[in-house]
């Protein structure tokens, strides 16, 4: 099952989900401010993933118009953080695990580093790969 979420409603659960990490960080020496979702600044290269709750699909407005951005509550060295996979890694995900989500929860996968080239600039992605 997938469930959709309004801005509104998304933005309450972004503020629960900042509570409980602002609350871990506290526990913590070291601070993080890299943000709730996972990026290449918080995630190293070849670290693993828990995926710890079912996905969330959020409709958005960008540049180029409406879309939907999958969202997935994971671990990553005993933080949480919100995971929205490429494209490809999202095709990943489905060959390796089947396309119902919710099956999806303790799952792990394996992060690794990607250049790629957006609108002239070369930025560090990260892309996951389903550990079987």
């Amino acid at each position: 099952m997938v469930v959709i979420l309004d801005k509104k409603l998304r933005r309450e659960i972004d503020k629960k989900i900042q509570s409980k990490y602002i609350q871990e960080v506290y526990k913590m020496v070291e601070a993080d401010f890299s943000g709730s979702f996972l990026n290449a600044e918080n995630a190293d290269d070849g670290a693993v993933i828990i995926i710890v709750g079912k996905a969330v699909i959020e409709e958005k407005t960008g540049k180029t118009g409406d879309y939907t951005s999958t969202n997935i509550p994971i671990e990553i060295d005993s933080k949480p953080k919100i995971y929205s996979p490429s494209r490809e890694s999202g095709q990943r995900m489905v060959k390796a695990w089947g396309s119902e989500m919710d099956a999806w929860v303790g799952k792990q996968a394996k992060i690794k580093h990607v250049l790629k080239q957006v609108s002239g600039v070369t930025k560090t992605y990260i892309e996951a790969y389903p550990i079987a």
